[in-house]
């Protein structure tokens, strides 16, 4: 008998307005247990926007339903609690730490030590250079290593979502390729994971299922085969 796909989080009809701009259009999506899903636009288009509605950051209407749970009116401390963790745009990490301070804070409401010790280790067994360079201030690092921190902070979380907000923004071509090596290893564990990227290549090497948003609006979905030759059409061949 074929397994029962559970869906884990469903946005139905969000709305985001900044005074009179309404930046996401009644945007619905949907992300199964253990897929990994990517929005894909160009800048502008509202997907750091829908990652911040999802998370409590900001001021939404309509309805995210989180393992069958309406969360659009929890504070962002709450929604963490329930497992969805962002990895954000441009890291926003604490640049005077070092680098295992910054990944401990990512556990800050565990309670489960071993947990976080054993968490620890697979994270540093994800990215070796952090290993490495664990005493090492954050802001003396390569853009590169701090997004691998960054990832591993949100790691520390112990996601049961875990939304990755252009993770490969201003790298370079071969770090792109660790990072993205690195989030497979991530989807082999079973994180469930919703990606927002820019970068074509990167989100149909990783992702199960694809939403291509552009102006606040949903314009396309499918798998990364039903939609390549028009993405390939629209962002490779340019």
């Amino acid at each position: 008998m074929e397994k029962k796909v559970k869906q884990m989080l469903e946005t139905r009809n969000v709305e985001v307005k900044y005074e009179k701009a309404v930046i996401l259009h009644n945007v619905s999506i949907k992300v199964n247990e253990r897929e990994t899903v990517a929005v894909l636009g160009p800048n502008g288009a509202g997907k750091t926007t829908l990652l911040r509605a999802i998370t409590g950051l900001a001021p939404a209407s309509g309805e995210i339903i989180f393992n069958g749970e309406n969360i659009i009116n929890l504070s962002p401390h709450k929604i963490v609690e329930k497992g969805i963790v962002m990895c954000p745009e441009h890291r926003r990490l604490f640049r005077d730490m070092s680098v295992e301070d910054n990944l401990r804070l990512g556990a800050f409401l565990r309670k489960d030590g071993d947990g976080i010790e054993s968490d620890l280790d697979f994270v540093f067994k994800l990215f070796p250079r952090l290993e490495e360079r664990r005493d090492q201030i954050v802001k003396t690092m390569s853009g590169g290593e701090q997004q691998m921190v960054a990832i591993g902070r949100a790691l520390m979380a112990k996601p049961k979502l875990l939304l990755l907000d252009e993770p490969s923004i201003g790298l370079a071509p071969i770090i792109i390729e660790a990072i993205t090596d690195s989030i497979k290893r991530i989807k082999e564990i079973g994180t469930t994971i919703l990606l927002v990227e820019q970068n074509v290549h990167m989100a149909l090497d990783l992702a199960d299922r694809i939403y291509i948003l552009s102006r606040g609006r949903i314009e396309r979905e499918g798998t990364k085969d039903e939609l390549y030759d028009e993405l390939e059409k629209a962002y490779l061949e340019a």
